[in-house]
């Protein structure tokens, strides 16, 4: 759990910095990548290897293949995000938080197109996104 809540306000953090300057540093991944790194190797000391922890590198790798195939329409600091979380918080719990994101980010967009605030070729931060998709699906969690 601890794990979690690291890796939690390391999003927190990262979410902040995406909004004020629309971009993530390289530095800030690599603490990023580390401290997924030593999750993923404490998590198969501790349960051995599973490929579940492998498997949930996955869809990080997806979407930062997507942002080299749509030349960074999606950042590939959201891919490596979504990859750093993947072995920190499961699978499951990353594609349920980065659907949740998705669909809040699409809300958001639409609202700020319906009353002319965007335009189609305006970006908006995601990670703030995906910070407010893992802090519901782990506040539900923890309420059920």
């Amino acid at each position: 759990m601890i794990f979690i809540i690291g890796m939690y306000l390391y999003l927190l953090i990262a979410s902040y910095i995406d909004i004020k300057e629309k971009r993530i540093s390289i530095k800030y991944l690599i603490v990023g990548a580390i401290l997924s790194f030593i999750c993923l190797v404490l998590n198969m000391y501790i349960y051995g290897i599973d490929l579940y922890y492998l498997f949930a590198l996955v869809p990080g790798l997806i979407l930062i293949g997507l942002s080299y195939i749509t030349h960074e329409k999606i950042g590939y600091a959201d891919g490596c995000m979504i990859l750093f979380l993947g072995p920190v918080i499961g699978t499951d719990m990353l594609i349920l938080s980065a659907t949740v994101a998705i669909v809040i980010a699409g809300i958001f967009s639409g609202i700020l197109f319906v009353f002319k605030k965007a335009t189609k070729d305006m970006t908006i931060p995601f990670l703030p996104f995906l910070s407010i998709g893992v802090g519901g699906i782990y506040a539900s969690a923890l309420l059920l």
